[in-house]
C-alpha cells in the first residue's frame, strides 16, 4: 500500500520482531553486552526483564545471533509447563532418551552429556522466555539444574527472560537461593524521547527512507502516547503511514497522529514515561507550614483592602493543544510537554485551525494588564549561551542540559530568548540562551512591586485552569495569566501575592517544583545546568 508512495522497500513498522530492525540505543547496547558477558563468563543465572512491548524478544534474537555457533541454545517458550516437561525437553534436544520421570540415571546422563559438550569448547544455554509465568516448583528445579559444574564453571547457562513481574516471583523467600545466583540482571525500560526519535529514524532508514518522514511534533506525540513502548510506537507509526497515504501527505504531522490515537481508542496504553527522570505531578506538595504561611500572608493583605484572596477564575476555552494531563495509577495527575503549533491541518500543512477565543479570556487579559511584567517574564535569569547542533531540537537540548523537559522549562527558556518567535522552529547554528534556573528566579514581580511565585506553565488553558483550581481548593491564592510568547500562547500559573520578599521566600522555600525537579534537592544538588 503505502511503501511505494513513501519510497520504502518494505514496511518499517511491522509488529513481528525482526533483529534486522534492532536499534541499539545506549540502554539496549549495554543490556545486550551484559547478557553476552554473563553467558561467556558462565558464573550463574542471567536475567532480562521488561514490560510488554519494550523489545525483549528482538534483543534476545540479536543475542542469539551474537552467540550463534559458540554455544548450543535450547529455548523454552511455554514455561507454564512443569519442570518435568522442561527437563524432558532438554534431554530430547541433547539427543538423550526421555524417561517417564526424573531419575538419578537421567540426571547422570545429562551431566555426562554437558561435560562432553563443555570439553568440545561449547556450552549449553537454556533460555526460558516468559519466565514470570514459571511456578515455584519449576524455579526450584531449574536452580538445582544449574548445580552441574566442572572446574568451577557452569555446564549449563540459564537465561531467564520475562516481564517485570518476574522480580516479585524471585523476591519470594523460597527463591532467595536462586536470586543469589543471578550474576547479570538487566531491565529494559521504555524508550526515552531521544531514543524514540532514533528508533523511528532507524527503522525508516532500514526500510529505504533516506529523509525524515515524521515531523518533530508527530514524534513527540507518538512518544508520549506510546509510553516509550517500541511495540506501540510501531502500531501508531504503521497506522499513521496508512492514513498519510490515503491523504497523500508527504510528511506525517501531529494531526494525523491524533487521528490514529483516536482510532486506537482503548487499545492505547496509559503512558508511564515522564519527561523528567523523577515522577511528576501537576500541583506542588506544600507542607502544612506553607499553607498556613500563605493563608496568613494572603488573608493579611486581603484584610487590608477588603478583597478576596483568590482572583477571578477564567473559564475554559478551546485549547490549541491537546490535553496532556493523564491520570496516574494512584489518581494523581501528571503532565508533560508536547511541541505546539498554532496552525496545522490534518495532513500536516496547508490549512489553518485557529483557537476559538471565548469571552472568558477577557479575564486573563484584564489580569495581564494589571501585572504586565508577569506576561513578559521576570528578567531574573543568569544566562549561558549555546549554539544549536544540526541534529538537535530545543526540547532535546533542554533534556540534555537540565535532565528533562516540561512545558514550564520550555516556557522559561522561551522567556529568556526574547527574539525567539516559535520554540518549534529552532535552526542549526542558532545561538540560544539556556538560563540558570533557581528558586529565587521563580519569584516574579508585578508592576505594583508585589511578588508572585511562578509555579508552572502550560500550552493549553484547560491544563492551567485545572492546576489553578486544585491550588485554590487547597486554600492557596492561585491564578493564571494568558500571555503570548512569540507566536505561542502560554498560560502561566502563579501562587501568592506578597508585599515583602521575606514572606515570599518563606513560602517559596516550601514549594516542591515537581515539573522542575532539579530545584528540589539540597543546595549542593542545585547545580548550574548551563555549560
Amino acid at each position: 500500500m503505502y511503501t511505494n508512495f513513501y519510497n520504502l522497500h518494505r514496511r518499517p513498522f511491522e509488529s513481528v520482531p525482526d533483529s534486522s530492525f534492532l536499534y541499539l540505543s545506549e540502554q539496549h547496547r549495554e543490556v545486550l553486552y551484559s547478557l553476552i558477558y554473563g553467558i561467556e563468563e558462565a558464573k550463574g543465572f542471567v536475567l532480562l526483564a521488561g514490560d510488554v512491548g519494550t523489545g525483549k524478544t528482538t534483543l534476545v534474537r540479536a543475542l542469539l545471533k551474537e552467540i550463534d555457533g559458540k554455544h548450543l541454545v535450547i529455548s523454552v517458550v511455554n514455561p507454564r509447563v512443569g519442570f518435568d516437561d522442561i527437563f524432558f525437553h532438554l534431554l530430547q534436544k541433547l539427543g538423550l532418551p526421555a524417561t517417564e520421570k526424573i531419575s538419578l540415571a537421567a540426571i547422570e546422563a545429562l551431566s555426562e552429556k554437558l561435560i562432553d559438550i563443555h570439553d568440545q569448547g561449547q556450552r549449553v544455554v537454556l533460555l526460558i522466555d516468559e519466565a514470570h509465568l514459571l511456578s515455584e516448583e519449576s524455579l526450584e528445579g531449574i536452580r538445582l539444574l544449574s548445580n552441574v559444574e566442572k572446574d568451577q564453571a557452569k555446564l549449563i547457562q540459564i537465561v531467564l527472560v520475562g516481564q517485570n513481574e518476574v522480580y516479585a516471583l524471585l523476591d519470594k523467600g523460597a527463591q532467595k537461593s536462586l536470586q543469589q545466583r543471578i550474576v547479570v540482571s538487566r531491565q529494559l525500560k521504555p524508550l526515552a524521547w531521544s531514543d524514540a526519535l532514533g528508533y523511528i529514524s532507524h527503522r525508516l532508514s532500514e526500510s529505504g527512507r533516506g529523509t525524515e518522514l515524521f515531523d518533530s511534533q508527530a514524534i513527540a506525540l507518538i512518544w508520549r502516547a506510546s509510553g516509550g513502548s517500541p511495540r506501540v510506537i510501531n502500531q501508531i507509526c504503521d497506522n499513521a503511514l496508512m492514513i498519510g497515504y490515503a491523504l497523500e501527505a508527504e510528511v506525517i504531522g501531529r494531526k494525523i497522529i491524533q487521528e490514529v490515537l483516536s482510532d486506537m481508542g482503548p487499545m492505547r496504553p496509559k503512558s508511564g514515561v515522564q519527561f523528567f527522570r523523577q515522577p511528576l505531578a501537576v500541583w506542588p506538595s506544600w507542607s502544612i507550614a506553607a499553607v498556613f504561611i500563605t493563608l496568613f500572608v494572603g488573608l493579611g493583605l486581603a484584610g487590608l483592602n477588603g478583597q478576596d484572596i483568590t482572583r477571578p477564575a477564567p473559564q475554559p476555552l478551546q485549547a490549541t493543544a491537546p490535553n496532556l494531563l493523564v491520570e496516574g495509577d494512584d489518581g494523581a495527575v501528571e503532565h508533560s510537554f508536547q511541541p505546539v503549533k498554532v496552525k496545522e491541518d490534518l495532513a500536516g500543512g496547508g490549512g489553518e485551525q485557529e483557537a476559538e477565543i471565548s469571552s472568558s479570556l477577557k479575564v486573563d487579559n484584564e489580569l495581564r494588564e494589571t501585572i504586565p511584567s508577569l506576561a513578559k517574564g521576570s528578567g531574573l535569569f543568569v544566562t549561558g549561551k549555546q549554539s544549536m547542533p544540526s541534529d538537535e531540537s530545543l526540547w532535546t537540548m533542554a533534556e540534555k542540559i537540565y535532565g528533562g523537559v516540561s512545558e514550564t522549562l520550555l516556557d522559561l527558556i522561551h522567556m529568556a530568548n526574547e527574539g525567539l518567535v516559535d520554540i518549534n522552529q529552532v535552526h542549526f547554528g542558532q545561538t540560544l540562551v539556556f538560563p540558570e534556573i533557581t528558586r529565587e528566579s521563580m519569584l516574579h514581580p508585578g508592576d505594583d512591586g508585589k511578588l508572585h511565585i511562578h509555579y508552572a506553565s502550560f500550552y493549553a488553558v484547560d491544563n492551567a485552569q485545572r492546576v489553578k483550581d486544585k491550588l485554590v481548593k487547597a486554600g492557596l491564592d492561585a491564578f493564571f495569566v494568558a500571555s503570548r510568547q512569540g507566536d505561542i500562547e502560554v498560560y502561566r500559573v502563579y501562587v501568592g501575592t506578597f508585599v515583602r520578599k521575606e514572606d515570599a521566600v518563606a513560602v517559596l522555600n516550601t514549594v516542591e517544583f515537581k515539573n522542575l525537579p532539579f530545584l528540589n534537592g539540597t543546595e549542593k544538588e542545585k547545580r548550574n545546568y548551563v555549560n
